[in-house]
């Protein structure tokens, strides 16, 4: 053998020696990051910061988590192969079903998060044990994959669950997609039983990705039928865990019954996210210093989801828009080659139950005599009537502007076109009425913080005492003699006098100066918008605007509110 093959062997075995040496000292300083992030998957702690590139670890353990309601920062809960029959709730026997917990729906005294107690008649409750069922025909699975239950305060009211529920439940589809549309169905979840899944529910539900069919979860726990469902999700739900003895005090529970633990779901505030807490934010620093952009992200994902699932949306706001300037006599039926989008419409928020606009057909004629040279014309928007999702949906889509009172039915303005203009009606509430943060210019309303940092113009116009059809034969100037007359118990004004039942007039020149002001024109920068907004008693909380009209500068949000509190407004 030469000394050059005697040789060769040696020098491999060094090679590898060192290899081997190399790779230990490597996995002893990287040990600790791969422990933390085992800890962080089993246990819910946050990782330690890896000594070195990991990456491909961190890769791995995202793509793991497919949906939302598996990770633990969504606070979603969720249970599988469970049953219903009867009423009665049970797991189906499966190699999957042996570890599911014992779950309760308890709603108990939620006074601070939702405003009112124990009011609930929806029972839920399924044991930890599973059950046979024979006859599989009898009690067939859903075809539907997974059926995601929805819940926060206030939901019934529109303004609410657009912010306490969509925000949020938005984000965490956008962090997280939904694979398969198709397989997943939303119940909206009212508290308060004497509440209903409205038409707005249903169109804003469909601006997210699920098969568009949607019941309340009341209903859907009352449903006799016996069926089985692979996947059942609720968010907008704390988790606590309690014995029997806790929970049902008056049972008398003895012993291992007494200690036996349940699973127990209690309605929430809201859905949460880490990244739409910023919205509810609403101090006015907080507004005017950080960058928000939830309500934006959320309604530019609403419009998404509606384009891909409406490809014809394009065609049927074109058509409502004829319908609309061929019912105003604004153009001829006999001639087909009008351009609709050479019009700006009006909508003027119509209801027909409390908060009824009293004078509204009055301001549609002003409105009609004094523009419809102009190519504008006012048009009534009553959500009330609209019985499909896609008609309100198409309704507001096809507007330029629209004007109502502070309230619910203003919500569905997140539906507008870019920079189109959102005019909310700040009801006239005196000092001694309670109430005063709907008529704030030092900051949004409660209501018009879905409008803070998106793409629309949001103005704010404060209503004086003659929008209030009460107590007309009292002298104004006899503030006492007034307050007296308004706060009346007996005759029962002080009801028809709360800001959120009153019915309310609107001088028709407060239409006409914003139109006149603010549509008339092609663009306004940011300056003129804010100097127009000033000399007509408007507060502009968002504008969506360039600094000039005529370079190639980008638009941007801004916020001009006043520094002036609720109760010292001047009112006209």
């Amino acid at each position: 053998m030469s000394p050059k093959e005697t040789t060769r062997p040696r020098v491999q075995a060094l090679l590898l020696l060192l290899v081997c040496i190399a790779s230990t000292i490597r996995s002893s300083m990287n040990i600790r990051s791969i422990h933390s992030l085992d800890g962080f998957i089993e246990e819910g702690i946050p990782p330690a910061r890896p000594v070195s590139a990991n990456t491909s670890t961190k890769k791995r353990v995202r793509r793991d988590v497919k949906n939302f309601w598996e990770t633990i920062a969504s606070n979603c809960m969720h249970i599988d192969h469970v049953c219903r029959r009867r009423r009665l709730w049970f797991y189906r026997t499966t190699n999957e079903t042996s570890q599911q917990p014992s779950l309760l729906y308890w709603q108990g005294n939620i006074t601070q998060s939702h405003g009112y107690g124990d009011k609930s008649k929806v029972q839920f409750n399924v044991s930890s044990a599973v059950r046979d069922i024979e006859d599989l025909d009898s009690c067939p699975y859903s075809t539907v994959k997974h059926h995601l239950i929805v819940q926060s305060a206030y939901n019934d009211m529109m303004g609410e669950f657009y912010s306490r529920t969509l925000l949020g439940l938005n984000q965490w589809i956008l962090d997280y997609p939904i694979e398969s549309r198709e397989q997943l169905q939303m119940y909206p979840h009212f508290v308060k039983f004497d509440r209903r899944m409205l038409v707005g529910h249903q169109m804003f539900l469909g601006g997210l990705p699920n098969n568009d069919i949607y019941r309340s979860f009341n209903d859907f726990v009352r449903d006799g039928r016996c069926q089985c469902f692979e996947k059942l999700i609720f968010c907008g739900y704390s988790t606590e865990r309690h014995s029997q003895a806790q929970l049902f005090p008056k049972q008398n529970f003895t012993g291992d019954q007494a200690n036996r633990m349940l699973d127990v779901i209690k309605p929430s505030g809201k859905i949460d996210n880490p990244k739409t807490q910023c919205g509810f934010a609403t101090n006015r620093e907080s507004l005017l210093n950080h960058n928000c952009v939830g309500y934006r992200r959320l309604r530019n994902s609403l419009h998404k989801v509606f384009n891909q699932k409406a490809p014809s949306l394009g065609e049927m706001i074109r058509a409502t828009r004829r319908e609309i300037l061929l019912e105003k006599g604004a153009i001829s039926s006999d001639n087909d080659g009008v351009d609709v989008f050479e019009w700006k419409i009006v909508g003027l928020a119509k209801r027909t139950t409390r908060r009824k606009w009293l004078n509204i057909d009055q301001v549609l004629s002003r409105c009609d005599e004094v523009f419809m040279r102009h190519r504008i014309v006012c048009t009534a928007v009553d959500v009330e009537t609209a019985r499909r999702a896609e008609t309100q949906l198409v309704m507001h889509r096809s507007l330029d502007a629209f004007i109502g009172i502070h309230g619910a039915q203003l919500t569905q303005g997140v539906l507008l076109p870019k920079r189109a203009y959102i005019v909310e009606l700040l009801p006239w509430v005196p000092w001694y009425l309670f109430g005063d943060w709907v008529r704030t210019k030092s900051k949004p309303t409660p209501l018009g913080v879905i409008f803070h940092n998106t793409e629309l113009q949001h103005l704010g116009y404060p209503l004086g005492r003659k929008s209030v059809p009460l107590c007309l034969d009292v002298d104004p100037d006899d503030q006492e003699a007034e307050r007296n007359c308004f706060m009346n118990e007996t005759n029962g004004n002080i009801e028809k006098f709360r800001w959120d039942e009153r019915d309310f007039n609107v001088r028709a020149g407060i239409v006409t100066d914003f139109i006149s002001s603010f549509l008339l024109v092609s663009e306004l920068s940011c300056s003129e918008m804010q100097a127009r907004a000033s000399s007509q008693n408007y507060v502009l909380y968002n504008a969506y605007c360039r600094e000039s009209t005529t370079g190639k500068s980008r638009y941007q949000q801004k916020h001009y509110y006043q520094n002036v509190s609720a109760k010292s407004l001047t009112n006209k």
